[in-house]
């Protein structure tokens, strides 16, 4: 006979130990053991039944920083003892002239009478902004969860990462505009703003040279070109007229050099997509891109400048579009004032760990001549989102 043993006086499902003994020839059924969702019963996901082994979990948290600071990575570190530090550059326009009189033939008695050479003078200054952010973490969290005292500090250390990203996200896509509020891509111009400013003010200017740097790549200086900012266009296939993205990455190494660029030192910056485009056009070796565009190693490189990955230029923010940046940054520097810093206290009003991380810096395109940028056009996500609604065309998010 076989009998399911339910006792009021025992929980659902249990067999008493004196059944066991006074019972013969029966079949016990083992439960599965797995969790049964109720209406009231709210923990049957996490929960399992009586006399089974509980559920394994860890004891730390697993930090989801994925993003890498590459322009932070790459970039000169300039300490600061004061808010502000300058940079003062020298030139001299020295024009060298005949000893002898044009009239007579003989030696110039009155040197003033020849064109004076002169130098001259241009600075360019960091000045650093104060920037924090704020953090409240309950007592009963810290008291609840998996690492217990320890949260407070390996939280920390997470938002120190975070901060560093997205300090590398204001110095790309800041504009300064004290007006709009406390965001910190209001505080200052970041790399891309400058070097809009130098193409927009410098390089525009009809009295600027050929080897002015563009700021902005518009073209190789000095074709037949209207110094508008030039697009690179992944829509294009191989050799469309020299308007592939071979060939106009091609042109802006060479517009690099004409302004006088440190073209050894410099490296394509850009996003994984644009990359992963690029080595398309890379595995198609039968091709004469194979002898601009091709792997040394795992590096993927074009006419010997290598291309490097960067998170930051994966997410456009405060109205600019994806860009791929060439760049020896060590002409791009970062200056802090202070080392990144985190004040924590107790609240006994509260009961919180009110926690405040401060930053003090700003960053400056030293040379512009070491540093040109160009906007993406028609990369499948940008193509996805100019069907819909861009998120790159707004503020985004604030970092």
């Amino acid at each position: 006979m076989i009998q399911r043993f339910k006792d009021s006086q025992y929980a659902d499902g249990i067999v008493p130990v004196d059944a066991l003994r006074n019972k013969r020839g029966f079949v016990l059924k083992w439960d599965e053991g797995k969790p049964t969702q109720t209406s009231t019963n709210s923990d049957a996901l996490s929960m399992f039944r009586p006399g089974f082994k509980q559920q394994a979990e860890a004891d730390s948290f697993i930090a989801e920083v994925t993003e890498n600071s590459v322009i932070f990575d790459n970039a000169t570190f300039r300490p600061m003892d004061t808010t502000e530090f300058d940079y003062s550059f020298m030139d001299a326009q020295v024009p060298l002239q005949s000893m002898r009189a044009v009239s007579s033939g003989s030696q110039i008695q009155d040197i003033t009478k020849l064109e004076e050479g002169t130098p001259s003078f241009r600075r360019k200054s960091l000045f650093c902004k104060p920037l924090l952010a704020y953090t409240i973490v309950p007592w009963l969290w810290v008291q609840d969860n998996i690492e217990g005292d320890r949260f407070l500090s390996s939280f920390q250390s997470l938002v120190a990462e975070r901060i560093k990203f997205n300090m590398e996200l204001i110095s790309l896509y800041g504009k300064e505009n004290t007006s709009a509020g406390a965001d910190g891509l209001n505080t200052m111009d970041g790399m891309i703003q400058q070097l809009t400013n130098q193409h927009d003010k410098i390089y525009k200017d009809s009295s600027a040279s050929l080897r002015t740097p563009q700021g902005v790549y518009s073209g190789i200086s000095g074709e037949a070109n209207t110094k508008d900012p030039v697009k690179i266009d992944f829509s294009k296939k191989y050799d469309t007229d020299g308007q592939d993205p071979i060939s106009q990455l091609e042109d802006m190494i060479t517009q690099f050099g004409i302004q006088k660029g440190n073209v050894g030192n410099a490296k394509f910056y850009m996003s994984n997509e644009a990359r992963a485009k690029l080595v398309q056009i890379a595995q198609s070796r039968e091709t004469v891109v194979a002898d601009s565009l091709y792997f040394e190693g795992s590096d993927l490189k074009i006419w010997g400048t290598p291309i490097v990955t960067c998170d930051a230029l994966e997410r456009p923010v405060n109205g600019f579009k994806t860009n791929i940046v060439l760049a020896d940054l060590a002409s791009y520097v970062i200056g802090m004032k202070r080392d990144v810093e985190t004040d924590s206290e107790f609240n006994m009003r509260t009961q919180t760990y009110d926690s405040v991380t401060k930053v003090y810096f700003d960053n400056l395109v030293l040379r512009e001549k070491d540093i040109l940028t160009a906007e993406c056009a028609n990369l499948p996500s940008q193509k996805a989102t100019s069907s819909g609604s861009s998120s790159s065309s707004g503020s985004g998010s604030s970092p």
